[in-house]
């Protein structure tokens, strides 16, 4: 066990870090819709490798949610306070994101639901199993929809959290993936007719997947997690095998089915990278995690989130649609995330860094 006692230290540079190639997995994952390989070959071999994966990355997301959400809380802080800071951090870079859908649609003559877009303004549709809804003008921020259930339950999640004995924390812990684990059992009891593969219809993959309070499994897990390594209990784990537990799940992930890929396979090594990541910062040990550009590209990490799905789609038609050679194709890709960072720099920059400055009572400690 690491026996140094709760961190004082509020910046866990790691942790911003990690959040940019979990991007870049989301990026490649959405890629796969575009087929800009000619080569089906090559695009089925990008789907093996990155549509999973990329379900993992936003698994990622929430439990590094909980873990700098609980990590950074400060006693004195408001509920009030908080969720105005919260939805600071998550309504206006959603908003561009539909604005942006929005205009694309205009712009190619497609109409615009208007009830699907409220429903995506509002960030309340991923609260039933609809393609459309789930979809949304902007399909990523299905996501954020779980977010605001997350936000809105912390200041009470927290405090009952917080009265698990320090002793009893890894036992918490491992009753949270028993119960991610049953899910997909649970899951399967649903029915419906089949939508995804391996026979797998949306309810079932909505219950595993989207559902908001499923989903908050993993953000209280992050909390529980921010615990432990505060009580200084984090077991002796480092980054580089956390990582090697990590790429071994990925490859188990390609071989089971669609309901335990989909979460339950990554989520004790994704717990453990973060925990090990925090806990690396909290000993102030080196790692490449730490330094300043790492760091600097963890920060775009949102604002890349909710642009790159329209780069994707309006740049993929504006070159026409066609299908390219392997090394061309790769270069499309390259090409096309040059344009997410493009936009992603003003859009974090003078949108989401400003709101959030605002918004905040003090200097901030961690976004989550």
């Amino acid at each position: 066990m690491v026996t140094a006692g709760p961190s004082r230290v509020h910046r866990l540079p790691s942790l911003t870090s990690l959040r940019f190639p979990a991007a870049v997995l989301v990026f490649l994952c959405h890629s796969t819709v575009i087929h800009v390989f000619a080569d089906q070959r090559v695009n089925d071999l990008m789907s093996t490798l990155t549509v999973r994966s990329g379900l993992s990355a936003v698994e990622f997301f929430f439990i590094l949610s909980g873990f700098v959400l609980a990590f950074s809380h400060q006693p004195d802080d408001t509920t009030g306070a908080f969720w105005l800071r919260r939805a600071a951090k998550i309504y206006p870079n959603n908003l561009v994101g539909c604005a942006l859908a929005v205009l694309g649609l205009v712009i190619i003559g497609q109409p615009v639901d208007k009830p699907v877009l409220a429903a995506n303004a509002l960030l309340v549709h991923a609260w039933w199993p609809s393609v459309p809804l789930l979809a949304g003008v902007n399909v990523p921020s299905w996501s954020l929809s779980a977010e605001l259930l997350f936000y809105l339950a912390f200041p009470a999640l927290l405090p009952l959290l917080r009265r698990i004995p320090e002793r009893l924390l890894w036992t918490a812990f491992w009753v949270i993936v028993a119960v991610i684990f049953v899910m997909p059992i649970l899951a399967d009891l649903l029915p419906g007719t089949p939508l995804f593969a391996e026979g797998t219809s949306l309810p079932r993959y909505w219950l595993v997947y989207f559902c908001p309070p499923v989903r908050m499994l993993e953000f209280v897990m992050g909390i529980l997690l921010a615990r432990i390594v505060q009580a200084g209990r984090w077991i002796r784990i480092g980054q580089g095998p956390a990582l090697l537990l990590v790429a071994l799940a990925l490859v188990i992930q390609t071989q089971v089915s669609l309901l335990y890929a989909a979460v339950a396979v990554l989520i004790v090594p994704l717990a453990l990278l973060v925990g090990a990541a925090a806990s690396g910062d909290v000993r102030e040990t080196r790692s490449p995690m730490r330094t300043r550009s790492a760091v600097r590209l963890g920060e775009l990490a949102f604002a890349v989130y909710i642009v790159h799905y329209q780069v994707l789609i309006y740049g993929d038609r504006l070159l026409g649609g066609r299908t390219w050679g392997t090394a061309a194709g790769f270069g499309v890709l390259a090409g096309m995330f040059a344009v997410t960072l493009a936009l992603a720099w003003p859009l974090y920059r003078f949108v989401e860094r400003p709101v959030v400055r605002i918004t905040a009572a003090r200097s901030p400690t961690l976004v989550g």
